[in-house]
């Protein structure tokens, strides 16, 4: 990035994947953003060098280059930095990369990592409805009346922190598809496809249908899929896939249209 060159604060906070563009709005205008030290505004922008503070963290701004890749997450590992072990030990130490969405520690399969806060940002809103695709073994043998009862969903009571504070919210866990595929005398295996990224989503699915889930693999994550990639190893995306992720948002030769 030339000296010259500028980019808008809020587009900025995006792009090192603190925060979402609401988010980086409200953090700006409760003066938790500084830039070389000052608190500024929503139409700031900055440039080459410029240190940007959110909260106590602190960051160079540079115009990195973009980094996609996806990991085959064995279970046990936390997709969260600080729990130990977790899925940052199996991946490259690269400034500014971060798993886009989670999986739980048993879960295993696609986590895709970046360090493009545009696209993970992207790839988790709810309104672009990006489908995530799993292989679901449940104990016993399932009614396939209480499987298409997922794409009809139910509703349930979750607590929230929103602005330090817990609060109650109900929300709808459904199933876009779902598909049995066999029973292998001792689990059912189910494919399953979820448009949203909810907390132990697959899980709670399952049980409240009635059924126990004893083995979870994510497979495709939007058009990513893991193909044979062997499980706790991980590969950078290739330039077709990267192209693919971009149109599936919606974006053309790279660029962000109206991001900011």
């Amino acid at each position: 990035m030339r000296k010259k060159d500028k980019t808008p604060i809020i587009k900025a906070i995006r792009m090192l994947g603190i925060a979402s563009r609401n988010e980086a709005v409200s953090l700006i205008k409760a003066g938790k953003v500084r830039v070389n030290g000052r608190v500024v505004n929503e139409f700031y922008k900055v440039q080459e060098g410029d240190v940007i503070e959110v909260g106590i963290e602190k960051f160079e701004w540079k115009n990195p280059d973009k980094v996609y890749l996806i990991l085959n997450k064995p279970a046990g590992f936390s997709s969260q930095k600080g729990e130990e072990p977790t899925v940052y030990s199996l991946v490259p130490h690269i400034k500014g990369l971060f798993a886009v969405g989670r999986l739980d520690r048993n879960t295993e399969g696609l986590l895709l990592f970046t360090n493009d806060g545009d696209i993970g940002n992207r790839m988790l809103n709810p309104k672009n409805s990006i489908e995530r695709k799993y292989l679901v073994g449940v104990e016993g043998e399932v009614s396939l009346a209480k499987l298409n009862a997922l794409k009809k969903g139910f509703w349930k009571v979750i607590e929230k922190n929103k602005r330090d504070k817990v609060i109650k919210e109900k929300v709808l866990f459904k199933a876009k598809e779902v598909r049995f595929l066999y029973f292998d005398g001792k689990l059912s295996w189910i494919e399953l496809v979820l448009t949203t990224g909810k907390k132990r989503e697959v899980r709670e699915l399952m049980k409240a249908v009635g059924y126990k889930v004893r083995k979870l693999v994510r497979i495709s994550f939007g058009p990513l899929t893991l193909g044979d990639l062997e499980i706790g190893s991980w590969r950078y995306l290739t330039d077709e896939e990267v192209k693919k992720l971009k149109e599936a948002l919606g974006l053309k030769d790279g660029n962000f249209p109206n991001s900011v």
